[in-house]
Order: structure tokens, then sequence, then C-alpha cells
């Protein structure tokens, strides 16, 4: 689940009839995401923070804190700009995407720090469904999902950019004052592919 398709590109398989059988072809996008369920690699590591496994705890915490809290403004102070974040998560309740985003909670795979106050980290968020309604969307479809965290006054906390990478499937809206396009370019380059992993 990424911030450059649509939640659309992944419920469509075009289906072709061909003399008495049929085949399946894909379209681009959906090779796309294909590709991008495979984990592409981490940046290389920098300068760690002077203690990299408290670091290392607060950017999870701050990973599962953001998905994983149900009350918005504890949401908020795990971005580093914490009134963009109310605002989107506003829109994101509103939107019909809401009950999706009250399931979900995520699980931080890996993470890198490129330098002390920075870091690269993937992870996962899964939706669990409610039995109340289906799901728009899969429950893994946000699975390696890559984002950056910094160090801002001693905390740890999201970039608008990596939360907007999920938040923007439901309510683009939300997060248009941002490029979200390959981000973070550590892990994409600038143009999107420098460092995916090949199709398989």
């Amino acid at each position: 689940m990424r911030a450059t398709h649509s939640l659309s590109d992944a419920r469509h398989v075009e289906h072709q009839g061909k003399n008495h059988g049929r085949h399946c072809r894909q379209r681009p996008v959906e090779q796309n995401l294909l590709r991008e369920q495979l984990p592409a690699p981490l940046p290389a590591a920098g300068a760690p923070p002077a203690d990299a496994a408290a670091a290392k705890a607060a950017v999870t915490a701050a990973v599962e804190g953001f998905y994983g809290t149900r009350s918005q403004a504890t949401q908020a102070t795990f971005v580093s700009d914490p009134s963009f974040a109310q605002s989107a998560l506003a829109e994101l309740s509103s939107s019909g995407f809401a009950a999706a985003a009250g399931t979900a909670h995520a699980t931080v795979d890996d993470l890198v720090f490129t330098s002390p106050t920075e870091a690269i980290v993937r992870y996962d968020v899964d939706l669990t469904p409610t039995g109340q309604e289906p799901l728009p969307i899969p429950t893994n479809f946000f699975h390696n999902t890559y984002g950056k965290a910094v160090l801002l006054n001693g905390h740890w906390v999201l970039t608008p950019e990596t939360v907007c990478k999920v938040i923007s499937q439901a309510t683009p809206k939300a997060c248009a004052a941002y490029n979200i396009a390959n981000y973070p370019s550590e892990v994409y380059g600038s143009d999107g592919s420098a460092t995916k992993p090949p199709t398989k």
C-alpha cells in the first residue's frame, strides 16, 4: 500500500478470453504493486545516535503509537508537525475509510539510522476486519511501507510525508501540501526506481 498508486489499482485485474481458455493479464501498475511487495533495501547506515538501542525503541514507539492510538490528539504528538497531523486525521475520520483506519496497527520490520537525528524505517500497517462491514482494501495493503523519523526537541517523531503515504490513499486532500512521490528518497531515489528491487 503505495502513495503513487490509487487504491483501486490493487483491486482490478484485466481478464481476457483467448481461444477456448482464459488468461489473466496484469496491468503495468499492478506489476508495480507486486514489485513493491518485495522489500526494497534500506539505505546505508550513517552515524548512529549515541544510544542507538534507546533511539531504535523510540522510533518504533513513534510508528506503533501513531497507527495504534485511537486519540487524534495523541496520534499528532508522534508527528513532527502536530497541527498538520490533527488536520489530516480529521479529514481521514470523515472519509469512507474511517472505520478501516480505526482498526490499524503497525509493526516495525527494520530501520536504519542515516544520521544521529534521522532514521529510515520499514513497517507494516495491518487492518483488522470488524465484521460489521467489508474493508475497502486488503488488510495487508500497507505492508512494506517506508518512512522517516527525525529527532525533534529530544523526541523521535515521524515526518508528515511518512504518515501521508498512508493517509493520502484515503483522502488525498489531507496531504495536498506534501510531495510524497518516491518518498523517502533515501529508499526510492529521486526517480522512484533507483533502489527498488527487481520484479519477480
